[in-house]
């Protein structure tokens, strides 16, 4: 667990950690599809759990403004939801591929 004594507490109440070199270690670290970020579905930690810190103005989202959120300055908490695709019929999550006729001698595609 070298990484929790280099980073504290990696922001769980990590006070005497400045906000932006808290954000400024996660930068790379974070991504919209964290399954560490509040409000993303299937977070493993819950809804309430601590978010991950990131540099404010960041491309991958807001931040909850300084001196508003305590443990959480910084954090990424707006996290979209991700769209529904339909499936393929040739899709890996597909529940069935399409069935084609299955007589003797006819061919694979109907037509």
């Amino acid at each position: 667990m070298w990484y929790l004594n280099r980073m504290g507490t990696l922001g769980w109440g990590a006070r005497s950690v400045s906000p932006t070199l808290k954000a400024e270690r996660w930068t790379k670290a974070a991504s919209p599809f964290s399954p560490f970020c509040p409000g993303y579905p299937g977070n493993p930690l819950g809804p309430s759990s601590p978010g991950i810190p990131i540099a404010p103005g960041s491309p991958l989202g807001p931040c909850i403004p300084g001196g508003q959120s305590g443990d959480r300055e910084g954090c990424f908490t707006d996290v979209p939801p991700v769209p529904h695709q339909p499936s393929s019929p040739f899709s890996p999550f597909s529940p069935s591929l399409p069935s084609f006729p299955s007589r003797p001698g006819s061919p694979l595609w109907p037509g």
